[in-house]
């Protein structure tokens, strides 16, 4: 193998190698051994972003489902306890240790872990077993501590019987599922777009085209339908008007006017006369044509828009490259400072600042009722974790791994429905 690039925005990978030595079967051995290859159906479903749109438009709807009720619940019990000066206005308790808002926002932020973040579950665990770490990997990371911590310390505070509910981050898992599954939503549907737009340029092709056969005398024989992918350099084709031309050709009788504006943009019709070329995928006018085929298949000028199209969304570009090793070790990076922090802010909880001071915040808004060791515990992974957790959710590299070539696939995909070939 001399060389190889994946584009993940389009799901193409160009491999180079030596056929003296290797050859495609065995390429597709080696993939095989790593992850299973698509079948031709499941191919066309993939290409044109169904799965993608589908899955995450899912992840996006059960996040929403179950997050809006959940900001709201925030946000009145923030007001509530903020604003409610007089004893009897205090949080609903099952428990002392068990509140209302702490019961509701579990039962409400379950789902949205489970079922909403399955995707970024299935996909951190591909890049973990493939030995590398992408921002699907910093979402795991931020909602499952989040969760985790949140249940460990609830279930903590009832067994352990806390003066009170302890203080949960819950509201973390709906509300950062919710914004990134929108965000692979809408580049999907982006994605889903631009494939639909090569393939409505590559569907201005014919399907068919007359074959003709003439005796010494130049008269027409014979005449019949053959499909456009059989036909053969030399052959000569009849191109009624208002019929598309099925190839590339050499017009060798008639006269009339070609429709070439999806390739050159200009929206006169060219005339077209004995000896001139017409391109496949033109618009024949107003008069009958008898061309001779010159390219067929991959060679006509339509083909190969769609393939320097391809490639140029497979080939990386030196931005797209420089993200790359950036992306490479950023993930690794921000797990380390998160890490890093969470130790920091625990240390700096226990042995160097006055913890009463949070203590006492604490209690004035009715999270905590006692200043005991279990207090000053809680005061201190809750800041600890927080810190932690910020650093994990707004460390996302999404401009870097999906901005630039999704901007890159998307600019070459409508660029070439208008004839501008990058």
């Amino acid at each position: 193998i001399e060389s190889c690039s994946v584009s993940l925005a389009t799901s193409v990978a160009k491999i180079e190698y030596t056929p003296a030595f290797v050859g495609p079967r065995d390429i597709i051995k080696v993939i095989e051994l790593m992850c299973r290859l698509l079948s031709a159906e499941e191919l066309y479903y993939e290409n044109y972003g169904y799965r993608g749109i589908f899955g995450w438009r899912t992840a996006l709807l059960v996040s929403l489902m179950f997050g809006i009720p959940v900001m709201a619940i925030m946000i009145y019990f923030h007001w509530f306890r903020h604003t409610s000066m007089h004893p009897e206005a205090q949080t609903p308790v099952f428990t002392a240790a068990l509140s209302l808002d702490n019961l509701v926002l579990f039962l409400l932020c379950t789902p949205v872990q489970i079922f909403g973040g399955q995707y970024f579950y299935v996909q951190s665990w591909k890049a973990l077993k493939h030995g590398t770490a992408n921002m699907d990997v910093l979402i795991v990371l931020a909602t499952t501590i989040s969760y985790a911590y949140s249940v460990a310390v609830l279930i903590a505070a009832i067994a352990f019987r806390w003066p009170s509910s302890p203080m949960t981050f819950f509201d973390v898992t709906p509300m950062l599922i919710t914004f990134v599954a929108l965000g692979r939503w809408l580049e999907h549907k982006a994605k889903g777009k631009t494939s639909e737009a090569l393939s409505k340029l590559m569907s201005l092709q014919a399907k068919e085209a007359t074959l003709v056969t003439r005796d010494e005398d130049g008269r027409i024989l014979t005449e019949r339908s053959i499909d456009v992918e059989l036909v053969q350099r030399g052959d000569l084709l009849k191109v009624l008007p208002g019929a598309k031309i099925p190839v590339d050709g050499t017009v060798v009788d008639g006269k009339s006017a070609a429709d070439e504006s999806f390739v050159t943009g200009e929206s006169m019709p060219v005339v077209k006369r004995q000896g001139n070329t017409v391109i496949g995928g033109s618009v024949n006018q107003n008069g009958a044509l008898l061309i001779q085929a010159t390219h067929v298949g991959q060679e006509t000028t339509l083909a190969q828009i769609v393939r320097l199209v391809e490639e140029a969304q497979t080939s990386k570009a030196p931005i797209q490259q420089a993200a790359d090793r950036i992306a490479g070790f950023f993930v690794p990076l921000v797990i380390g400072l998160a890490t890093l922090t969470l130790l920091v802010w625990a240390f700096v909880g226990f042995y160097v600042i006055d913890i009463e001071y949070e203590v006492e915040h604490l209690r004035r808004i009715s999270y905590l009722y006692s200043w005991d060791r279990t207090t000053r515990l809680e005061a201190t992974l809750k800041r600890a974790f927080e810190a932690a957790i910020t650093v994990l959710a707004i460390a996302c590299p999404c401009s870097l791994g999906l901005a630039t070539p999704t901007a890159v696939m998307v600019g070459t995909g409508i660029g070439a429905v208008n004839g501008i070939l990058i």
